[in-house]
């Protein structure tokens, strides 16, 4: 199905610049390719992060925490310039991801990454695109 899917596309020689100018494909390579693909709940769970991380708020509290310092609810609103409820809104959907730890200091919540990947992650896309 696949094979006769993509044989019928056909495109005008010079018609974009994105598109192979004849149909064609190397079905070993996509065949390997497809059956790499990750499970539907990876894929899943994988959107879920990367469409939480697509908020500045939460940009922002993952840059701060980048440090390795723990830093509470309060800190964190005012490194946002928000309210103490708008900060702990965005923490709690980065910790229920699992992306964030906490941990109790008498009667303050302390937030830290609870793995580095996202930091490295966020940190080398700010990086980059800081460069532009």
């Amino acid at each position: 199905m696949y094979k006769n899917e993509f044989a019928r596309t056909t495109v005008r020689s010079g018609a974009s610049p994105d598109l192979c100018d004849v149909p064609c494909f190397e079905e070993e390579v996509v065949r390997r390719v497809r059956l790499s693909q990750p499970d539907e709940g990876t894929l899943e769970e994988t959107r879920k992060i990367f469409a939480l991380l697509a908020d500045r708020n939460r940009l922002l509290i993952l840059h701060a925490l980048q440090t390795g310092r723990e830093l509470c609810v309060c800190d964190l609103a005012h490194v946002l310039d928000t309210s103490v409820a708008t900060a702990s809104h965005h923490l709690r959907r980065l910790r229920d991801l699992g992306l964030l730890a906490t941990r109790r200091q008498g009667k303050l919540v302390l937030y830290s990454l609870s793995t580095s990947w996202v930091a490295d992650m966020t940190g080398q896309a700010l990086k980059e695109v800081g460069r532009a």
